[in-house]
């Protein structure tokens, strides 16, 4: 079993790194044979290059996306770990969608019915996406977030996408462990049956 974790957040001490890290750990417990694969997206080229008009004809290369695209298609699960900015993702994760969004190489068209898309990435068994948000629960703009998150994994062929465990206003609690805390319990859940 191989379980590729992808944090997406722009800090290293980001409530949604620890988030994604508490998870493996208890994933851990009843799996301890498991193999975890780590990309910090900061720490790629995926992290410093976006798609643009310029770069349209190199992008691929440049990001080193075949590469990316080779390793999830070695993997059985993933952990996609995602904060909120500016009311959306991290551009950190819109620049590895772009990376692996590929026709013919993540998803095709060819021998579809009714032209729906078929994901190539069919090896991957799950998916748990995890956020955090620093406004409240009452705030549904998360939710669209999500979804977008959720499509995408499936477009890409990806079997289940569990719910989303959200940290809401993280920055109300004394600390990022108390923050940590208040999700814990359905962290540790959704590892049981991830």
């Amino acid at each position: 079993m191989k379980i590729l974790l992808i944090e997406t957040a722009l800090t290293e001490n980001s409530t949604t790194k620890l988030m994604s890290h508490k998870f493996i750990e208890f994933y851990k417990e009843n799996h301890p044979d498991v193999e975890v694969i780590e990309w910090d997206i900061n720490k790629t080229k995926i992290g410093k290059i976006s798609l643009n008009s310029e770069n349209f004809a190199t992008f691929w290369k440049d990001v080193e996306a075949d590469k990316y695209i080779k390793e999830l298609k070695t993997v059985d699960k993933i952990v996609f770990s995602a904060p909120v900015i500016n009311i959306h993702y991290s551009a950190n994760a819109k620049n590895f969608f772009d990376t692996i969004c590929l026709a013919d190489k993540t998803f095709s068209y060819k021998y579809s019915k009714k032209g729906e898309a078929i994901g190539l990435l069919d090896n991957i068994q799950n998916v748990q996406i995890l956020a955090s948000q620093g406004f409240s629960e009452r705030v549904k703009i998360l939710n669209k977030m999500q979804d977008t998150i959720a499509g995408t994994w499936k477009f890409l062929g990806a079997k289940n996408v569990q719910p989303t465990i959200t940290l809401f206003s993280a920055k109300n609690f004394a600390s990022k462990d108390q923050a940590l805390k208040s999700v814990e319990d359905q962290l540790k859940k959704a590892a049981l049956t991830f």
